[in-house]
């Protein structure tokens, strides 16, 4: 397929591209997440392939369907859009559709409906596209789009192929910055923990750890800088870490050496793939030891 000017996605194209090679596209197609624009964009850009009546790959963009398409003309190309708002894509509109697809195609093979904003539609309305979607006519192609597969009832998912655009980039940079808070808020809770009189609060932070490898590597390394600070801080140096100058105050050098080797040898667990269950009862035991807790 000739995807054109339509660069963002690369595995999104790779998979319409297999739809489209294998050699008949799915009657229904849920494009989610990137953003509206992008969504609408890659939807219009399959309807006009689907209409394309060029010998070789689709669309060439220079066939009198390829014309009409990007000109939002092709009679067998219906586009119906909702609003941002929860239910503004009525369920009058579905029930337009419904009646319309039993009309054949006018000039191409397929009769293609872009469901845009498909999101905003209600419980009803997604039932009321559910029927058509069960026993669509063989020329029938629907294209909808969404902002998360989530907002779409479980019955409409399953009567759909789920093709996934890439997260925009300020979401991605968003749920980067909360997973590092996490990491760091984690990370100084559970050092604070170590040297607390009692045991309880590191196992009661360490349960957050259960079945993430990932996160408990991130702790533990950003854990060892925190310990790492502390020495630093015990040797007369300045920081304004507040919980390294914690530590260096309440545990003595001798302690805070013990337990950078122990979270040296818990990191290297880690890269040994060790049983995360076992590793996070390690974890507890053998930083308690090190300080004489």
């Amino acid at each position: 397929m000739n995807f054109g000017s339509f660069h963002t996605s690369p595995q999104a194209c790779r998979q319409i591209a297999g739809l489209m090679d294998a050699g008949r596209f799915p009657h229904a197609v849920l494009l989610e997440s990137g953003t509206a624009e992008e969504r609408k964009k890659l939807a219009r850009l399959i309807a006009q392939a689907l209409v394309c009546t060029a010998p070789g790959e689709r669309p060439c963009g220079k066939c009198t369907a390829c014309q009409k398409a990007c000109a939002q003309a092709h009679p067998d190309i219906l586009e119906a859009e909702g609003g941002e708002a929860a239910r503004s894509f009525h369920i009058e509109t579905v029930r337009q559709v419904r009646e319309d697809v039993s009309i054949l195609p006018n000039e191409a093979l397929s009769k293609v409906y872009l469901l845009l904003n498909a999101q905003s539609m209600s419980p009803q309305a997604q039932n009321a596209l559910l029927k058509v979607l069960e026993e669509p006519p063989a020329y029938a192609v629907f294209l909808l789009t969404c902002d998360s597969k989530t907002k779409m009832l479980a019955t409409i998912l399953s009567r759909v192929i789920t093709v996934t655009l890439d997260a925009p980039a300020q979401e991605l940079t968003a749920a980067a910055g909360k997973k590092e808070q996490k990491i760091n808020d984690l990370s100084e809770q559970m050092a604070r923990a170590v040297a607390a009189t009692s045991e309880f609060p590191l196992l009661s932070l360490t349960g957050k750890l259960e079945k993430d490898k990932e996160l408990t590597a991130a702790c533990l390394a950003r854990m060892t800088l925190l310990f790492r600070e502390a020495i630093r801080i015990s040797c007369g140096m300045e920081s304004a870490d507040e919980t390294a100058r914690y530590l260096a105050g309440a545990l003595t050098q001798e302690r805070l050496l013990a337990a950078i080797e122990a979270l040296d040898a818990l990191n290297l667990s880690i890269l040994h793939n060790a049983n995360q269950n076992l590793l996070i009862t390690r974890l507890c035991s053998t930083l308690r030891r090190a300080v004489g807790k």
